[in-house]
């Protein structure tokens, strides 16, 4: 019978390496950022770290990165502080990190796939020790993202970090580490221009929305307004039209409509020749009728003038479109004063004015609910070939 070796008498067996906690996993990440295949080839004889102190290091990562954009939030728009209650900004902000602790478990199991996938060898923990080396970037994303050409350069860090992750733990081939993580690096960076882009249209996005909106209000109260004023009153005969005018005619305005009468009183009905009849229509009623137009034509129009008065709104208007502006509001000031004065205005020519009035808020909606113009291409210089 063979006996078992011992021992030599004095022998001490090495001590049992303990896995890294949250501190000294910190300062793994950080030393990771400039030498990756290095500290991972080095962490990769250590056992991986315990899942509780990964997580608090990658969420502590994630809050920080959601407090920088906070702040950037807040300082590009000050007014957020007071639009939103407190327990919605905290419900926004647990719904953050939820997701961010998501993304942190996906990276995990994106990094443990592509490992072995590549030849290495590992297991899951050592996916969620790559992925928690990542999330040191983010704030570090976070912070890029408001300057306008370093925000891809964190996620081109982080793909190198990653090909250095799957190299060092995972044993995987190098060359096709690094093609896989630059891959991932380009697409994380495409997702971010594609963010911006979107980020960067919402004014207009938002400002074409108010404009349809208020396009709609306008057209309805219009549409209520013209017919008060047009229709005679209950009882009064129907002015015919005068000969060779259509009924397009009627209702064009400004250069293409036909020249008006000097007094509403051209087309007045004439009074009816039977003895003892009631007179056609009382003057004060009509003009209690077009007053009545009047004002809720105004009224209306008022509530589309702060939304046309938004300097994002204005700087992109031409100086055709800025005079017609200053045109629609002359005449909604005139239609005021006349209003405050007592001063009566024709039915004919409230009329008129109402539907250049619209004529030019439509053409202002329009103009602004269209996307800007490209800017042009920059001169080449003459030196250049």
């Amino acid at each position: 019978m063979h006996e078992s070796a011992s021992p030599p008498p004095g022998h001490v067996p090495p001590p049992a390496v303990a896995p890294v906690g949250a501190p000294a996993l910190l300062e793994q990440s950080l030393l990771a950022l400039g030498d990756a295949p290095g500290v991972f080839s080095a962490a990769a004889a250590r056992p991986a770290p315990p899942l509780a102190a990964a997580a608090s290091l990658a969420m502590s990562c994630g809050a920080l990165a959601l407090g920088v954009n906070a702040i950037a939030l807040v300082v590009a728009e000050p007014r957020m502080l007071s639009r939103y209650p407190a327990w919605f900004a905290a419900a926004v902000s647990a719904a953050a990190l939820g997701a961010f602790a998501s993304a942190w478990l996906a990276a995990g199991v994106i990094l443990y796939a592509s490992g072995l996938a590549l030849g290495g060898r590992g297991d899951f923990s050592r996916g969620v020790q790559a992925a928690t080396v990542l999330s040191i970037l983010a704030p570090v994303q976070a912070a890029a993202n408001a300057l306008p050409w370093v925000w891809p350069l964190p996620a081109l860090w982080a793909g190198w970090v990653a090909a250095g992750a799957l190299t060092g733990l995972f044993g995987a081939r190098r060359l096709a580490a690094r093609t896989l993580c630059g891959l991932f690096a380009a697409a994380a960076v495409g997702v971010q221009a594609f963010a911006r882009a979107l980020s960067a249209r919402a004014p207009d996005l938002a400002a074409a929305a108010e404009a349809a909106r208020g396009q709609t209000r306008v057209e309805a109260s219009l549409q209520a307004a013209l017919p008060a004023v047009a229709a005679p009153p209950p009882g009064a005969p129907q002015a015919a039209a005068p000969a060779g005018v259509s009924g397009l005619d009627l209702v064009r305005t400004g250069a293409d409509e036909p020249a008006a009468p000097e007094s509403a009183a051209a087309f007045a009905p004439t009074a009816p020749a039977v003895p003892g009849a009631a007179p056609a229509a009382a003057p004060a009623a009509l003009q209690a009728q077009a007053r009545g137009a009047e004002m809720s034509a105004v009224g209306m129009l008022d509530a589309m003038t702060p939304m046309l008065s938004n300097p994002q709104v204005t700087a992109r208007m031409t100086r055709a479109q800025k005079a017609q502006f200053l045109e629609m509001n002359a005449m909604i000031k005139q239609l005021r004063d006349e209003m405050a004065s007592g001063r009566a205005v024709p039915p004919a020519e409230m009329s008129r004015r109402v539907a250049r009035i619209q004529q030019l808020a439509l053409s202002l909606m329009s103009a602004v609910a269209a996307p800007p113009a490209p800017a042009p291409p920059a001169p080449r210089s003459s030196g250049s070939r």
